[in-house]
């Protein structure tokens, strides 16, 4: 199954602004450098030990680098300012499945192969939507988006085994495989 972080959506409410597709592109690989330094950093740290403690380490983390994400975007005109709502969300959203199916000693082990894969991804798209309706961000649940998750989850996972470990060792060498990686995962979820 994946393992690998999941990355925070950044927030675009300015899409008529900027240079477009080539800032969104930018914004993508500045979040793709700093979501794993942060959340590797936080959890890193004695005080967040414990399962409980990573998973509050992974939604820091994951919530810095959606406020760097939007802080790019701003700057390069795609976004009107920080949306702190947005912040809270991804940084709850990435504790809240980390604990639940992600991380190391979550609560809920779904195994490997295809249903594993699939379970984990309707289970973070619903605890996403979830959050997303308590803050008042979406109206209603959306089944076809948690049945399409599910399998992009699938596709990703297979892909990941396939082509997502170039052994490389080096800084650079990572960064490009994890920004690759990060393109590849975006262009799967768009498709199915």
């Amino acid at each position: 199954g994946d393992t690998s972080p999941t990355l925070p959506d950044p927030v675009y409410n300015s899409p008529d602004k900027g240079c477009g597709g080539l800032a969104m592109i930018i914004v993508i690989v500045v979040v793709a450098i700093v979501a794993p330094q942060f959340i590797g950093y936080l959890q890193s740290l004695p005080a967040f030990a414990g399962p409980v403690g990573q998973a509050i380490a992974f939604g820091l983390g994951t919530a810095g680098a959606n406020l760097v994400g939007q802080i790019v975007g701003t700057a390069l005109g795609i976004q009107d300012g920080i949306d702190w709502g947005g912040v809270a969300i991804a940084g709850l959203t990435a504790g809240l499945t980390h604990g639940l199916v992600s991380g190391k000693e979550a609560l809920f082990d779904f195994g490997k192969g295809f249903g594993g894969d699939f379970l984990r991804g309707i289970t973070t798209n619903t605890v996403g939507q979830s959050v997303n309706m308590a803050f008042g961000r979406q109206e209603k649940f959306d089944w076809a988006g948690v049945a399409v998750s599910g399998l992009s989850s699938v596709a990703n996972s297979y892909l990941d085994g396939k082509i997502g470990a170039s052994g490389a060792t080096t800084f650079g060498g990572r960064l490009g495989q994890g920004v690759a990686n990060g393109l590849r995962r975006g262009l799967v979820n768009n498709a199915v």
